[in-house]
């Protein structure tokens, strides 16, 4: 049957038998005289005849750049040839120039070494006699120094061990283990000769300090915590909605509390652990808080931002902000070490300045708190009905279940594991090796819901988050005590020799002395001695025989003040843990609650844990100074070994490199050829595939002219209509022609300046400079002068939701007119999708608030963006389903999309183009304010954007073309002559620019119905505008009412 019809609304001439058997509810079906009527004059006309001529230019620029790159290929084999002769007759003089400069390197490297390690072996030295000194004063002291001599001693100790700490913990970070090494390829390759690596490693002497025991008691006993008894609950800050998870101790006393909440999202800070002191707000929620030990820093997790955010915990105030790449909560410190864990049972190791070192796996659940356990160097994890230990490694030491939810995690002083059962309402301890449990608290306690839980400085009160998250319990525990074993090993130095009398010497007398008094720090005579004990004032001195003890004593420790230099050290402040003299008391001590008189304080000092605590950490410093010394010795003698070692490896590798050359230059020669060939065949094949499709376009040109000269109507409208898919099909082809061909050069790179790199071939290939950017069809058969402008709006419906709770922002319609409407509440992170841009159809969910949303124009996919993540996501609106989600590395709000290119704008000003597979091809910059809406002008490929009452355009490149100030911040969309329809949020209106920013009319206000508008775009054929209105929650749509210009 013959075509006689043509269906507007399908787009097809078809036959009366079609009419009725496919297009009988069509309501657009014409008579093909009717639809072909003027056809010679119409806009399809033109458009098919211009269409086909671009192609047909684009296949010939293809095809002379494919008969182009033949001919370079052909004149690069000589060229390629003689660069490699050259390079050769090179490289042969070379090699010996390279091995006298390897031979220098390696003894200006030694000797830099040498000199290094001697230095640090002078500092090491230094400490060590310094250390030693201390140790056999306060080993002097103990024997036959007083309690106040003794105890002033140890406070200024303290001090010092702490200086002594960061200064050996610093020279340990410098000392590296250093070796020199020569790096040989085993299979010799002439493009990586060898070279001198300086091998660098962590040196093995390791420093791990000790905490100090600071309470003046006998060292024997230590204590175990055996029942609680409930103290108080923390009285929280009135007025504020509470989601407490975690908890935590800072070095200076302050509890620290993580509010998990979407509107309050803080840290509450309580001074004396018990007085509400300050918060700190942050734009996420944190989940854990951990200090860092002997820090004024602490740290916690904001899980929806996949980062770490550091405190001062001096100040109160946010440090830096780490991205840790996962969506973390449970977060512990040890030593210089930071513990962060979450999603997938990912555990990563930071620094404590927030690098990554390392990432282990501990099962697959996530972990939601953690503890650090120092005397065994593990991990303890909280998992869902889960507790793990685990190495630091990943390795499992054991796990536990407990089919009652998750709650937090700590440890006390013995290093004993208390850990909560949320829905049992108890917390348990456990003991660290994992074998015996016990309950320890009940609901009976009180113990209702628990979660994050931690103990004080001192392990006298225990916190615990309570009644799921919303209260505060105190507790107190009371204690029995134990026996634990110390060892110790000291290396021991003698002391000077004697010398004489001081009261004689000022006489001019050279008498040997044989008694020293530590309080009058004079050495005596026999008789001085006794002249000296005979006085009633001096009764209560130290006097000491000589003989027992060596004859030179020197005392660090000053018993005079610091301030007051006259006075001596009389009384103790147990509040500044100061030793003091009478007239610091009066000034600096005036409201002090603990001040001692410095005999009291100082009683049972030689049996006490102080005593203990200093020895031992003075022992330990010289442990690991000697350790360290002779680290640095060995690596000395390393160096010295090594020199002859390499000499050989010179030799034998110079051998090797010769005998390689002449293979390298004929395999070269080979791979040249080889290339050639292998692209010579595929852009001949390319060239076959243009001029196919170069001569059928040729052909319908020429249909088309004879049928416009001497065709009737309705053959030239049923030919238009066979061309218009016809072309789409030949587009897509030439496309992926273009796509295919590359401009190919074979190039030989012979970096002749170094021998390391020596040379190689390397195939270079770069995007095809021909382009093809399609044309826009224009569909109408009409005559293609005239053209419509929207003159005005009126308001059609509301659109009807779904029930729910609305936070609306982003709108956009898909090539199969449905509508997407983005929803950033929190509790409903959605994208509803209503079918023919009226009727509710179906919704997908998100893990965090959608906020814009732009479809890909002649494709099925969409994209929306995921401030939180800083993310985007694709959506497949064929089937409405999520596609690829990408990680653009910023807070991202604003999305738009041209034909190939992906534009994302957002937090200060940034904008970056993705392509369309979501790979991030460029980033520019506009200003400083945050981009929430954007456009893409695809006639005139500029960007339009908007500020917080700003609205700019700018080219693709960031250069501005033009701004103006407007009101708030509400969307933007564009009508089919590219103008500007813009919202003013705070104006209650919708305003139109012309495309080159002149012209600026209102057509929406209030009396249309416009509060508050936000997100807008035009459907498909620009009839109808909808706007998000009343501040979010609802959809307006309008009628548009265009007219010819």
């Amino acid at each position: 049957m013959l075509l006689e019809y043509y269906c507007t609304d399908h787009e097809i001439v078809c036959c009366r038998a079609c009419i009725s058997n496919e297009h009988r509810v069509c309501q657009n079906v014409l008579p093909l005289e009717l639809a072909s009527k003027d056809v010679k004059k119409s806009a399809l006309l033109n458009d098919v005849m211009e269409d086909i001529t671009h192609l047909i230019a684009t296949l010939n620029a293809l095809h002379d750049n494919r008969q182009s790159n033949l001919q370079s290929l052909e004149k690069s084999k000589s060229a390629i040839t003689m660069q490699i002769r050259a390079v050769k007759s090179k490289l042969l003089k070379q090699i010996d120039e390279l091995e006298r400069e390897l031979t220098t390197s390696f003894s200006s490297l030694q000797r830099k070494h040498e000199i290094k390690i001697n230095k640090q072996q002078q500092e090491i030295s230094k400490v060590l006699v310094n250390e030693i000194q201390n140790k056999n004063e306060i080993d002097f002291l103990r024997d036959h120094g007083s309690n106040n001599q003794l105890f002033i001693s140890l406070r200024q100790q303290v001090t010092t061990i702490h200086r002594t700490e960061a200064k050996i913990q610093q020279m340990v970070s410098n000392s590296q283990e250093i070796g020199i090494t020569f790096d040989e390829k085993k299979d010799v390759k002439i493009e990586l000769f060898g070279s001198l690596f300086e091998n660098f490693k962590p040196c093995q002497v390791q420093y791990r300090p000790k905490k100090f025991q600071q309470a003046q008691i006998k060292t024997e006993p230590t204590k175990d915590i055996v029942e609680f008894e409930e103290d108080t609950e923390l009285k929280l800050k009135t007025g504020e909605e509470y989601n407490i998870l975690d908890v935590s101790v800072t070095e200076n006393n302050k509890l620290l509390l993580t509010s998990f909440l979407s509107s309050d999202p803080k840290i509450y800070v309580y001074r004396d652990c018990k007085d509400y002191e300050t918060e700190i707000i942050f734009p996420s929620f944190p989940y854990c808080v951990a200090v860092i030990q002997g820090t004024d820093r602490a740290v916690l997790t904001l899980p929806y931002d996949q980062s770490i955010q550091f405190i001062n915990t001096t100040t109160m105030t946010k440090c830096d902000k780490v991205n840790v790449g996962f969506i973390c909560y449970g977060i512990t410190t040890g030593r210089d070490r930071i513990y962060v864990a979450g999603e997938g049972g990912t555990i990563k190791t930071l620094d404590t300045n927030g690098k990554i070192l390392k990432t282990v796996q501990q099962g697959s659940d996530n972990i939601y708190f953690m503890a650090y356990d120092d005397i065994y160097d593990q991990l303890i994890v909280r998992c869902p009905d889960k507790l793990i230990c685990t190495k630091l490694d990943g390795t499992l030491v054991y796990s536990k279940d407990f089919s009652a939810g998750v709650a937090g995690v700590t440890r006390d002083r013995q290093g004993n594991i208390y850990f909560g059962v949320f829905t049992n309402n108890n917390i348990q301890r456990m003991s660290s090796d994992g074998k015996n449990c016990e309950e320890m608290l009940n609901l009976n306690n009180g113990i209702s819901g628990p979660n994050g839980m931690c103990f004080n400085n001192d392990f006298t009160k225990l916190f615990v988050i309570n009644n799921c998250c919303t209260s505060y319990k105190s507790l107190s525990g009371e204690c029995e005590s134990f026996e634990r074993p110390i060892s110790l090993v000291v290396r021991r130095f003698p002391m000077a020799s004697a010398s004489f009398c001081d009261p004689c010497s000022e006489a001019d007398k050279s008498i040997t002395a044989t008694k020293y008094c530590y309080d009058c720090k004079e050495r005596f005579c026999r008789d001085c001695a006794e002249s000296h004990c005979g006085f009633k004032a001096f009764e209560s001195h130290h006097v000491i025989d000589l003989s027992f003890i060596g004859s030179n004593i020197l005392m660090s420790a000053k018993i005079n003040c610091h301030v007051h230099s006259e006075m001596l050290l009389d009384y103790y402040c147990t509040d500044h843990e100061i030793v003091c003299c009478k007239a610091c008391t009066s000034n600096e001590h005036q409201i002090c609650h603990n001040v001692l008189p410095l005999e009291l304080a100082s009683k049972d000092v030689k049996k006490s844990a102080l005593l203990n605590d200093v020895m031992e950490d003075i022992t330990h410093l010289i442990t690991t100074l000697n350790a360290l010394y002779d680290n640095r010795q060995s690596n000395l003698q390393v160096l010295i070994n090594a020199e002859s070692a390499i000499t050989k490896q010179f030799r034998v590798a110079k051998l090797k490199l010769l005998k390689r050359i002449d293979d390298l230059e004929r395999g070269l020669t080979a791979n040249v050829l080889t290339l050639r060939r292998k692209y010579e065949t595929e852009i001949i094949k390319q060239k076959e595939e243009t001029s196919k499709v170069l001569d059928e376009l040729k052909e319908n040109k020429n249909e088309m002219d004879f049928l416009k000269d001497h065709g009737s109507n309705n053959q030239l409208f049923i030919s238009l209509r066979h061309q218009v898919t016809y072309i789409q099909r030949t587009e897509a082809n030439i496309k992926q022609i273009v796509s295919d061909s590359q401009e190919v050069e074979i190039a030989f790179d012979p970096n002749e300046e170094k021998i390391e790199s020596l040379w190689s071939l390397s195939e270079n290939t770069k995007p095809c400079q021909v382009r093809y950017k399609p044309r826009k069809i224009q569909q109408a058969q009409i005559k293609t002068e005239p053209k419509n402008r929207i003159v005005v709006f009126k308001k059609d419906t509301e659109l009807k939701l779904k029930t729910g709770v609305y936070n609306l922002a982003g709108v956009s319609v898909t090539e199969n007119n449905k509508l997407l409407i983005t929803n950033v509440s929190s509790s409903d992170p959605k994208l509803y999708v209503y079918r023919d841009c009226k009727d509710y159809e179906t919704e997908i969910a998100f893990s965090s608030s959608p906020r814009c949303v732009a479809v890909i124009p002649g494709t099925d996919r969409a994209v929306v963006t995921l401030a939180n993540e800083k993310s985007i996501q694709f959506i497949n609106t064929r089937t409405i389903e999520k596609g690829d989600k990408v990680n653009v590395g910023f807070t991202c709000f604003g999305i738009a999309a041209g034909h190939d290119i992906i534009y994302v704008g957002g937090e200060g000003g940034i904008i970056k183009i993705l392509d369309i597979n979501g790979t991030i091809l460029k980033t520019i910059k506009q200003g400083s304010g945050d981009i929430y809406f954007m456009l893409y002008n695809d006639r005139h490929e500029k960007l339009i954007i908007r500020y917080p009452s700003k609205l700019l355009c700018v080219q693709l490149d960031g250069r501005l073309v033009y701004n103006m100030d407007v009101s708030g911040t509400a969307g933007v969309t564009l009508d089919r002559q590219r103008n500007v329809y813009f919202g003013g949020y705070q104006t209650n209106n919708i305003q139109r620019i012309s495309s080159d920013g002149n012209n600026c009319k209102e057509m929406l206000n209030k009396d249309n119905g416009i509060k508050r508008p936000y997100g807008m775009c035009f459907n498909n054929d620009f009839t109808k505008l909808f706007v998000i209105n009343n501040h979010y929650p609802s959809v307006y749509v309008y009628t548009c009412t265009e007219k010819f210009w």
